[in-house]
């Protein structure tokens, strides 16, 4: 209804939206392959897996990890030096930010900070760095309907395999299923745990 008044929502609203309704979303999906199923809609022999870089809301420079901190740290220290009287306020609340923002890595262990997608993370796309989120998919291969999805802030997409298959499964209510994925899925243990549930993996190895 907001589109006929031509409203748009900014990006804390689409990022808070997310945040706030992750267990909703999840079962309108659940739903949605429930009823494709009921359907008819799913081959229930073979799901192909890969993962997709999807862009956060959250930007570049909004994102800091350990070096990006005691880099601004270090300049705004110099800087404080050289700004005009005026300016050095503005700079101290900045390294204030900084410093806490360093502190809570400190206490946490976190190795990033992301201020409006909080759980999205730096990665490499196909485009260069970028912050995203890692979403892994499972499509059935009668009519490319995705069976299972999963959301994740790691950017390797080595560890899985296993439950994104057995999701898929699971989802299917199927006996028995084949999944192929690229070399990136390839790992002894998660190829074991499929076997191991009744799913037969086709990966390359690296």
């Amino acid at each position: 209804m907001w589109l006929m008044k031509k409203l748009m929502p900014d990006f804390k609203t689409i990022a808070d939206f997310r945040k706030d309704n992750v267990e909703c979303i999840k079962k309108v999906f659940r739903a949605f392959v429930a009823l494709c199923d009921e359907l008819g809609l799913f081959g229930k022999e073979l799901v192909s897996v890969d993962g997709s870089k999807f862009k956060a809301v959250n930007g570049r420079k909004r994102n800091f990890n350990r070096m990006k901190l005691e880099d601004r740290i270090s300049r705004a220290e110099d800087s404080i030096e050289r700004y005009l009287k005026e300016k050095i306020e503005r700079v101290k609340e900045r390294l204030a930010r900084y410093q806490k923002m360093l502190e809570e890595m400190d206490k946490t262990g976190m190795t990033e900070i992301s201020l409006t997608d909080q759980e999205s993370r730096l990665m490499k796309t196909r485009h260069g760095p970028d912050v995203c989120y890692n979403v892994h998919t499972a499509v059935d291969s009668r009519h490319k309907l995705i069976a299972e999805y999963e959301v994740t802030n790691s950017p390797s997409d080595s560890n899985t395999l296993a439950a994104i298959t057995c999701g898929a499964k699971a989802a299917l209510s199927a006996d028995g299923l084949d999944a192929v994925a690229d070399k990136g899925y390839y790992d002894v243990r998660q190829l074991k745990d499929c076997v191991d549930n009744g799913i037969m993996p086709y990966v390359p190895r690296p």
